[in-house]
């Protein structure tokens, strides 16, 4: 029985690779620790974006409510400082107002004194009243129809809350089979 060197080494080499511990390798856990960190701080993002543009609308919106509704918001609503989102709002309204100015101007040329009067007074008013030493916020003129729709919406989400109420209240009912 006669052995050849390769058949000594391969054998021997066979026993010495059987007897090291087997490490699983690492790169398949660094990658599910990458992708598993990345979607955190992406979730995190997209969270602080949704917030933030949800904040930047209602300063651009809502800064044209009635105060009693502004000052709701600002007690429901983190982030939100009512006299800010009036200033806001005053901005983008002489904005509005300046742009139907000069719409009105370039369709009706006797007319274009009209919108430009009336947001002029707007501004001026809402400016005076919106800074101390009356720090209290005006409603804006142009954003009275996005209020009513926002009281519709608030009343129909109401109304749809009690629906839903009620028909949970008869199905929970009616499972019990009274």
């Amino acid at each position: 029985m006669k052995q050849s060197l390769d058949d000594v080494l391969d054998e021997s080499l066979d026993e010495s690779l059987t007897a090291l511990p087997k490490e699983e390798p690492l790169l398949p856990y660094v990658l599910e620790a990458f992708g598993a960190q990345l979607y955190e701080r992406g979730k995190r993002a997209l969270s602080w974006a949704g917030k933030t543009a949800k904040l930047a609308a209602l300063y651009c919106v809502a800064g044209g409510f009635p105060a009693g509704e502004q000052i709701r918001l600002e007690n429901k609503v983190r982030g939100f400082d009512a006299e800010k989102a009036t200033l806001v709002n005053l901005a983008l309204t002489a904005a509005a107002w300046g742009y139907l100015s000069y719409a009105a101007f370039q369709q009706y040329p006797v007319y274009w004194a009209i919108p430009c009067a009336v947001g002029a007074s707007e501004v001026l008013i809402r400016l005076m009243v919106a800074t101390p030493p009356y720090p209290e916020p005006v409603p804006s003129l142009l954003m009275l129809p996005a209020y009513a729709l926002y009281k519709v919406g608030e009343k129909v989400a109401g109304g749809l809350s009690g629906f839903k109420s009620d028909v949970m209240e008869d199905a929970l009912r009616r499972r019990g089979g009274k």
